[in-house]
């Protein structure tokens, strides 16, 4: 889940729908993408990027990127 401070407003956003919608203004396209329908929680980047390859393929294809990789974020 993300949340997204706007100080400048005293605002803070957590939900989904709220966020892409206010990233969407500053050219963030952001998506979620539950990782435990194709693999498992701990599973190494490279099986992450396999499992959503379709996905990364439409990102990298719409954004005009080449590469792609995995950010491992645990609390």
């Amino acid at each position: 889940m993300a949340t997204v401070k706007i100080p400048a407003e005293q605002r803070t956003l957590t939900d989904q729908a709220e966020v892409t919608q206010y990233l969407a203004t500053l050219g963030i396209d952001y998506e979620r993408w539950p990782l435990s329908e194709r693999a498992a929680a701990n599973a190494p980047a490279e099986a992450v990027l396999a499992a959503y390859a379709p996905e990364i393929d439409q990102l990298k294809a719409r954004g005009g990127y080449v590469t792609a990789d995995v950010i491992d974020v645990t609390a």
